[in-house]
């Protein structure tokens, strides 16, 4: 096979598909993203409820859940400058040809620190949902080890963990405990962002249950300090059935839907859940929260200037309209983004 160096086009072509299948890349879609904040949303407010402070609102929670799930849904074109996967604390940011962010640590400083400093209601609401949209991502274990998941020429376009369906029932269950976490000593953003990603850095070198092996079958860490890393023996077959070689000339298997997946993809969850109740309950602290009618007030104010900024960053008109829906189930979880908020 003659080298594609000796057809400048062809190298372009290869290149440039490669980049851009490199923004299909995702790690949860828009939908988990956002059934993960409708449940940390209910979960939160029924710690709320316990401490007798009002409760999150419709409104907020909308506000938050779109913006996180937008960051999942952004252009091809942004997506292909920036790959979104987590750098470890010690390890510096790459970018590919001085042009494409691989690490998404920039961006997330950036979000900390307007956090910081914004006083619309409307921009803190957007803000913290951008921030929930990183800490969510960091609960898959693909973004963290990190594996570059796209590999279009085994045609595989996502890791398979990302597809893998959140268990409402279980995940909720195994919330329902966290209020002392989250109402805890407070902690930085990045810091809680360092400490749910090494949770899921941990859980891949955990042993499967019952086999001699650890989850690092299904995704390898480089062994140079922030490169990327591989798929393991299992290769990018969570969820499926699979045969890998194991220890002592063993063959290992694991069955679809194998209750060993629901087992770890149900505790990666509980930490995105428990990370978004953590961002959630800024809203809130431990003081009194403004009135509901004052915070819509403010968004109608904002509005206009709002949609101007979102029409500019993502190509799109956004009518706001008050919510007054539950946030119970189903209906909280079947909300779609196209509902004006």
């Amino acid at each position: 096979m003659r080298s594609l160096r000796r057809f400048p086009f062809a190298s372009l072509l290869v290149g440039s598909l490669m980049l851009l299948l490199a923004g299909w890349a995702g790690a949860y879609p828009s939908a988990v993203h956002q059934e993960l904040t409708f449940l940390a949303a209910r979960q939160l407010n029924h710690c709320l409820d316990a401490l007798g402070e009002p409760p999150l609102t419709a409104l907020e929670v909308r506000y938050v859940a779109r913006a996180n799930a937008k960051m999942a849904d952004r252009s091809t074109f942004a997506r292909m400058f920036r790959w979104n996967y987590y750098g470890a604390p010690g390890t510096s940011g790459d970018v590919l040809w001085g042009l494409f962010d691989t690490r998404f640590a920039d961006h997330f400083d950036e979000l900390e620190e307007a956090l910081a400093s914004q006083q619309s209601e409307v921009r803190r609401l957007k803000t913290i949902g951008r921030l929930v949209f990183y800490l969510q991502r960091v609960t898959t274990p693909q973004r963290v080890v990190p594996v570059f998941s796209n590999r279009f020429w085994r045609l595989s376009l996502a890791d398979r963990f990302d597809q893998y369906p959140v268990d409402e029932a279980r995940v909720g269950a195994l919330t329902t405990n966290l209020c002392g976490q989250v109402f805890g000593a407070s902690m930085p953003v990045h810091d809680l962002l360092d400490a749910i990603a090494q949770g899921t850095r941990e859980a891949v070198q955990e042993p499967i249950p019952g086999l001699p092996v650890t989850w690092e079958v299904f995704w390898q860490a480089a062994k140079t300090p922030g490169a990327f890393g591989d798929y393991g023996a299992a290769g990018n077959n969570f969820g499926r059935e699979v045969e890998f070689d194991c220890p002592e000339n063993q063959t290992c298997v694991l069955l679809d839907n194998d209750p060993l997946y629901a087992e770890f993809a149900a505790h990666r969850h509980v930490d995105a859940v428990l990370a978004t109740m953590h961002m959630l309950a800024r809203l809130r602290g431990h003081d009194a929260a403004p009135e509901e009618d004052s915070a819509e007030e403010e968004v109608r104010e904002d509005v206009g200037e709002e949609v101007c900024e979102e029409a500019w960053e993502e190509g799109v008109e956004e009518g706001v309209e008050a919510a007054v829906l539950v946030l119970d189930p189903p209906l909280a979880a079947a909300q779609s983004l196209a509902h004006p908020i």
